[in-house]
């Protein structure tokens, strides 16, 4: 469950596979409209689990306005392996938008996911399981929104994904 920090009972700091599996369900359920994810590679063990894609398939079928968007940094290995996330995306191309990150951001390690931009479960080192959950996180995510917005705008189609999308 990761351990409730003493500054804030919404935040929790986060320090193994099993924390950030508990948060990214929970922080995925309590969304309405929007979720960003930013990930090198989508990690399997967090973001390929049938318990979060589930919670990514009840989600973007929840609202009309319910969308999912994802920035990775290349598609090659999840195009291989048939990551469940990208069958997902395929599978409801109108809800999902996939894109490869086009310019390195300043802290090229971090990976994040924004949920509704009022929660966050952020990941100092995308490969590595230490980070935090904030289910009231409207003051961080405005600097990591700028980032993201600038991501994205530089941000590319990957034609691998297009193809199979098909």
């Amino acid at each position: 469950m990761g351990h409730v920090s003493s500054s804030s009972d919404s935040l929790f700091i986060l320090d193994a596979l099993s924390d950030f599996c508990e948060h990214s369900d929970k922080l995925v359920t309590q969304g309405r409209r929007e979720i960003r994810i930013f990930s090198h590679l989508l990690d399997p063990l967090l973001y390929e689990r049938a318990e979060f894609v589930h919670c990514l398939s009840e989600f973007s079928r929840q609202s009309p306005q319910a969308h999912v968007y994802i920035l990775i940094k290349d598609a090659r290995v999840l195009v291989e392996r048939g990551h469940q996330l990208i069958r997902l995306a395929q599978r409801l191309p109108s809800k999902f938008s996939i894109r490869k990150q086009g310019i390195q951001s300043e802290n090229e390690s971090m990976g994040f996911m924004i949920v509704d931009r009022d929660k966050l479960l952020y990941k100092n080192d995308d490969e590595v399981f230490q980070g935090f959950a904030n289910y009231s996180a409207a003051p961080e995510i405005k600097q990591l929104m700028d980032t993201w917005e600038l991501l994205w705008r530089n941000s590319k189609e990957d034609p691998q994904l297009r193809a199979l999308s098909l």
